[in-house]
């Protein structure tokens, strides 16, 4: 599926991304500075996971518990950070996630993401239960950064960007 603001009058795109897109197909409420705004993503599924790759202006996005409660969801969001910059606050954590860096938060507790202009985002949702066999200790808390700069065995950031290809 895929979702742009292009083809949208310009003074319509924000409610048009508002509604049509960030509240009734991902169940969250965004804001944004008055003026121009644009954004594009592209999403797929497999199975139970879900992965998109979006682009917009800056805004800001959260989920309420009034959100979380009227449509539970035992799943992390898997964020990949590609360009410019966001701040998640989520159970009393604020972190910083710069080019290259994943956050990993638990979608059962509200959250607000500061999204920078000019960014490009890549974020998967899967089941909790999936990750949580591998890594018990994500449970701990709800909000976790991986630093760019962090050494792995296998970068996550790269099997994020190649399963499932939604690269243009």
């Amino acid at each position: 599926m895929e979702w742009s603001t292009d083809t949208v009058q310009p003074r319509e795109r924000f409610s048009y991304w508002r509604e049509a897109v960030c509240r009734s197909i991902f169940n969250l409420s965004i804001e944004a500075p008055a003026g121009h705004f644009a954004a594009r993503m592209t999403a797929r599924s497999a199975g139970f996971v879900r992965i998109a790759l979006g682009e917009p202006t800056g805004y800001v996005v959260s989920r309420s518990k009034g959100e979380v409660e009227s449509a539970p969801d035992d799943s992390y969001s898997v964020y990949l950070q590609l360009r410019s910059q966001a701040i998640i606050s989520q159970c009393d954590q604020v972190l910083t996630f710069q080019a290259g860096d994943i956050a990993i938060s638990d979608l059962q507790h509200p959250f607000t993401a500061t999204l920078a202009g000019g960014g490009r985002r890549v974020t998967t949702v899967m089941p909790c239960e999936m990750i949580d066999r591998r890594a018990p200790w994500l449970r701990k808390t709800a909000l976790h950064r991986l630093a760019a700069t962090r050494p792995t065995l296998i970068s996550p950031a790269a099997i994020l960007l190649k399963w499932p290809r939604i690269q243009r």
